[in-house]
């Protein structure tokens, strides 16, 4: 179980997300999670932080929203149960199995010119090998 609180904030517009999001980041001590577009023009944001301070931002959000724009929902989930981050996070997740896989890739392609040395020294090694045998 994850004992930080999600805060959602929907709202009709772009504009007005970006106002509840300063406004829930200005209020407490919490973390933008996400800003997510759904179709017909709604924006969610998440929150993330304590339980009191999420309710404290998702208020001064709402707050702030409704003053230049719609505020379609807002809710507040204490502690989020297993398997939710999947649901919320799941392009993060990707994005990060992405930079693993890059960095993976980078640190084999600084591995290769390693093997072409190998190579190569095994080569010179059979090359003094052989000049000794004719000898």
């Amino acid at each position: 179980m994850n004992k930080e609180a999600l805060g959602l904030i929907e709202t009709y517009g772009y504009v007005a997300a970006i106002e509840a999001a300063d406004a829930s980041l200005k209020a407490a001590n919490v973390n933008l999670k996400k800003c997510e577009f759904v179709k017909g023009g709604l924006v969610t944001i998440l929150i993330t932080g304590d339980v009191s301070a999420v309710k404290a931002s998702v208020d001064a959000g709402e707050a702030a929203a409704s003053r230049v724009g719609k505020v379609i929902s807002t809710t507040v989930i204490a502690r989020t149960g297993e398997g939710l981050d999947e649901v919320f996070y799941k392009d993060e997740k990707k994005v990060e199995d992405k930079i693993i896989a890059e960095e993976s890739f980078e640190k084999i392609e600084k591995e290769e010119p390693k093997k072409e040395e190998f190579k190569e020294k095994k080569t010179e090694d059979r090359k003094s090998q052989d000049s000794k045998k004719k000898l």
